[in-house]
C-alpha cells in the first residue's frame, strides 16, 4: 500500500494587524503580516473549558514561518482547503525552529467565527 505524503498545511490564511487608520470609505486599514499556507486544528475536549456558562475551546493554526512578531488580537482569515472561511484573533503563539525539517509557528486563536 502506497501512502500519500501528509499535508500539514492544507489551508490558506492571512494574518493582519490594524494600523489604526481608515481609508476614504471609513474601512479599517490593515498591514499584512503573513499570507500563505497554514493548517487549522480544532482541539479535543481536553482543551475545552467552561467560561461564563459557555464551553470555550481554542483552535490552533500551524504555519511554516518562524519570522513572525504577532500580538494578541491580530486578525486571522482562514480559507480551509474545502472552501469554508473562518476568521479569528490571536490569543497566543509560539515559534519552533529546531532545524530546516522542523520549524514553524503555532497560533492559538480566540473569537473564531464562521464567515460562511
Amino acid at each position: 500500500m502506497i501512502m500519500s505524503e501528509l499535508d500539514f498545511y492544507p489551508d490558506n490564511c492571512v494574518l493582519k494587524r490594524a494600523t489604526g487608520d481608515v481609508d476614504a470609505q471609513g474601512i479599517e486599514v490593515f498591514d499584512i503580516l503573513y499570507e500563505g499556507e497554514c493548517g487549522l486544528q480544532f482541539p479535543s475536549s481536553g482543551a475545552t473549558s467552561l467560561q461564563g456558562g459557555i464551553l470555550q475551546s481554542y483552535p490552533a493554526l500551524m504555519i511554516p514561518s518562524t519570522d513572525l512578531l504577532l500580538k494578541q488580537n491580530d486578525t486571522i482569515l482562514i480559507t480551509m482547503d474545502y472552501g469554508r472561511e473562518l476568521s479569528g484573533t490571536v490569543e497566543q503563539y509560539d515559534v519552533v525552529a529546531y532545524d530546516d525539517e522542523l520549524s514553524g509557528a503555532t497560533i492559538w486563536l480566540s473569537s473564531v467565527t464562521d464567515n460562511g
